[in-house]
């Protein structure tokens, strides 16, 4: 089905933090949400109210039923999402578009991708940063060309627990480490071939041309933010978390750019353009169920 902003019409199961920021982009770009499913209606009046949507359900067997929508948003809590997927998958012949982690285990999820391969159903997974204006500067530099690459990232568990969510111990990989994982793979468009633990930090050695280091590194509690740099060409690209990157002259380490995703995004970044390609019915980098099993066989390696 071909969808642009006049006909994707969705219904957002869950009205969380990131519902919300897709919610903007939506209505920035005219795009009215159609039905929305919550648990306390009541609570979230305000929040609906603004946004003016007109279809609301508290159970999700009836809003599915309806028929005022034509795709799926699935924005449940992280630890709700693949006990309610299936359920979803079987009883909506539309579209569906989840947040992460879809799944909680590497066979939960091949679980999941054959139900959804056997009702002929697409599921794709919103990783937004596949759609950073970063990622698509240093993708390109990449092509067909040897590098350098590495990154480190210091995986605060202790931080992550206390701020977030003490239930997500055991399942941070899923729900956090992924993202960083899926970037890097994504971005080099490489796998990740083998795996060593080195003095408490996780070494992950991606498929290489020539001599050319490409490593990933994860280390549990340690201090700082994600860290990246990439040698191609004449030019370095250093990433200062995922949202900031540096050129330098090779040559003289002269800084020659700076783009910073928060600096240049009027919303979340990311979401924006994961939108648009939405609207051009483009979903070639947004991931499907199966192909996030590569990506599962990595982080069950991790013990959180």
């Amino acid at each position: 089905m071909w969808m642009n902003s006049k006909k994707l019409s969705p219904l957002f199961i869950g009205f969380g933090l990131q519902a919300i920021k897709y919610a903007e982009v939506f209505k920035h770009l005219g795009i009215k949400i159609s039905s929305v499913c919550v648990t306390d209606l009541k609570k979230n009046q305000s929040k609906l109210d603004s946004y003016r949507i007109k279809n609301r359900y508290t159970n999700i067997s009836k809003a599915i039923k309806e028929n005022n929508y034509n795709c799926v948003f699935v924005f449940l809590p992280w630890n709700l999402i693949d006990k309610k997927i299936i359920y979803i998958i079987k009883n909506t012949k539309k579209k569906i578009y989840t947040e992460k982690p879809v799944a909680l285990s590497l066979k939960k999820l091949k679980k999941i991708s054959l139900i959804s391969k056997k009702h002929n159903k697409k599921v794709y997974i919103l990783y937004n940063r596949r759609f950073y204006k970063i990622f698509s500067i240093i993708k390109k530099k990449l092509q067909n060309k040897n590098y350098f690459f590495k990154a480190h990232i210091p995986e605060k568990l202790d931080l992550t627990l206390k701020k977030r969510d003490k239930n997500l111990k055991g399942y941070i990989k899923y729900h956090l480490s992924s993202h960083w994982f899926d970037f890097f793979m994504q971005l080099t468009n490489r796998n990740i071939i083998d795996f060593f633990i080195n003095k408490k930090t996780y070494n992950f050695i991606l498929d290489k041309k020539k001599n050319y280091e490409k490593k990933i590194t994860l280390k549990y509690n340690d201090v700082g933010k994600i860290k990246s740099k990439f040698v191609v060409g004449n030019n370095i690209y250093k990433l200062n978390t995922l949202e900031e990157l540096k050129v330098y002259n090779k040559k003289n380490y002269k800084l020659k750019n700076t783009i910073n995703e928060f600096k240049i995004n009027k919303f979340k970044p990311g979401v924006y353009h994961l939108v648009k390609n939405l609207i051009k019915n483009d979903t070639k980098n947004i991931p499907k169920l199966n192909e996030l099993i590569k990506l599962y066989k990595v982080v069950e390696k991790l013990p959180y």
